[in-house]
């Protein structure tokens, strides 16, 4: 009767409702049988103690702030917070892939050798949020 799941199942709207295609065929089947989808990703990214409080947790974050906040300014998409101290690029992608316990991270910088401590971190895409990153330091 009901599902309930992280990511949500729709992330662009069904252009037509040719069955042949096979993610129109699941929408069908799920409104044949009356059960209901609830996802619940934003709100975990969103929420206090939710995935960015983790990952920002994980990452040894302090001060931590919402990147975007929502009206209460203690909730909100993305995290952002500094390092204890100062660590270069190259030293925080390894510690990233260390902790994260993964073959290899992607690392887009012009200087590995820069010192950064000042992190933002938004769990899922971010993709379009990075201008107010890069405005919030």
């Amino acid at each position: 009767d009901f599902i309930f799941a992280h990511h949500p199942m729709m992330f662009h709207p069904a252009k037509n409702l040719d069955l042949s295609v096979p993610q129109n065929a699941m929408y069908a089947k799920l409104i044949k049988h009356d059960i209901v989808v609830y996802a619940a990703h934003t709100n975990l990214d969103a929420a206090a103690n939710g995935m960015n409080d983790w990952l920002a947790a994980a990452l040894q974050l302090n001060n931590v702030q919402p990147l975007i906040p929502n009206a209460d300014g203690q909730t909100g998409l993305g995290r952002i917070g500094q390092l204890t101290k100062p660590q270069t690029v190259k030293e925080f992608a390894t510690f990233v892939r260390d902790l994260f316990q993964v073959k290899a991270v992607r690392v887009i910088a012009n200087d590995l050798q820069r010192p950064i401590q000042h992190i933002a971190v938004l769990g899922g895409d971010g993709g379009d949020d990075y201008p107010t990153a890069i405005a919030a330091g």
